[in-house]
């Protein structure tokens, strides 16, 4: 067995879980790049990202637009060079002959000795619009979810024969099929009706949500993951809803989103992979511009995604999808994968031919 190792940032959960699994998958150890920093930097970068996300949205969208002109591209990696440096340390010590990334920014730093080392280096795309920072010529081969997002990176520079398409990195529990009526009857709901499940952002963030689940309790199943929110917590067991289940973070969360034909959420990719892999149709409620925006964008080309900004036109998008559904109008347009086979054949590919 090769010596293999993962690599992700913490920047959003969604990099983080993707690469969770694959090394879960492969036995290998699996690293945050924020990890080979100084633990203050770890701190005030990670918070930095989540506040300017969430209270600062368009300089955030002015930061992601910039990334993609090449001096800036040049500008980040030489600060990340001289920020996770002992990144470059950890791979001489240990010598890995492949790593795996589920993020743009470990190739950067890689790139300076992967020829040295002789590191065969694996790009899965965790987004389904790549940027420029996405389209490292450093890296050997690169995973999609999409066609689509293939034919981006051809257009970014990257060669065709680099890219395989049409898979993701998605958590165990998503390959076992669970019976449906044993889920209803484990949450103890009327699996004679449909069932929508909300997940809020991780500070609990859906100003909405209240009247929306007066609105939707006598015909719907409701499950409502509500983070930190707890004046919304409260709010459901006040008004002792008949249909609905909240939590404040659910580990198994593929138990819900089987449940589900509807998921209320934001377009993260991690949201978007594992709901488009049981495929199941969205509404986004909030968004981070940039990638999240280009997510929504893409799935709303695809017709099985609306956006709602309010609770009327959440109510009104809810009513059409499950009127679609019951009158079986909806062809799913999208085919996920799961990563683990190709993943496994690219990596004895080069083990072979090393």
């Amino acid at each position: 067995m090769p010596r293999i190792l993962v690599i992700h940032a913490s920047f959003g959960q969604g990099h983080k879980q993707a690469a969770l699994a694959i090394s879960s998958h492969l036995n290998a150890p699996c690293h945050d790049l924020l990890d080979f920093t100084f633990s203050f930097i770890k701190k005030i970068q990670a918070a930095s990202y989540l506040w300017v996300t969430n209270n600062l949205p368009w300089l955030w969208k002015f930061f992601f637009n910039i990334s993609q002109y090449k001096i800036i591209i040049a500008a980040i990696g030489f600060l990340n060079l001289l920020t996770y440096f002992p990144l470059v340390g950890y791979l001489k010590k240990t010598k890995p002959q492949i790593i795996i990334t589920t993020h743009f920014f470990p190739p950067q730093l890689i790139g300076i000795i992967k020829k040295s080392l002789g590191i065969t280096l694996i790009s899965v795309v965790t987004d389904i619009k790549p940027h420029r920072l996405w389209a490292n010529k450093n890296v050997d081969k690169f995973i999609t979810a999409t066609d689509q997002t293939k034919k981006w990176l051809i257009d970014l520079g990257i060669k065709n024969q680099k890219i395989i398409s049409g898979y993701v990195a998605i958590r165990e529990g998503f390959l076992n099929q669970e019976p449906r009526h044993d889920l209803y009857k484990k949450f103890n709901l009327d699996p004679a009706k449909q069932t929508i499940l909300f997940v809020s952002s991780a500070s609990g963030n859906f100003e909405f949500l209240e009247k929306t689940l007066a609105a939707l309790n006598h015909k719907f199943n409701l499950l409502v993951i509500y983070g930190k929110n707890n004046k919304l917590k409260e709010y459901i067991e006040q008004a002792k809803f008949e249909n609905i289940k909240c939590f404040s973070f659910y580990q198994q969360i593929w138990e819900l989103i089987t449940l589900s034909f509807l998921i209320v959420t934001k377009p993260g990719g991690l949201t978007v992979f594992e709901g488009g892999y049981k495929k199941k149709l969205f509404v986004f409620t909030h968004f981070i511009p940039g990638q999240e925006e280009d997510n929504m964008t893409f799935l709303k080309n695809k017709k099985i995604a609306e956006t709602a900004f309010n609770w009327q036109n959440l109510l009104a998008a809810i009513n059409r999808f499950s009127n679609q559904v019951k009158n079986k109008k909806i062809n799913y347009p999208l085919e996920f994968k799961d990563i683990r086979k190709p993943l496994s054949k690219i990596i004895d590919h080069y083990v072979e031919n090393c």
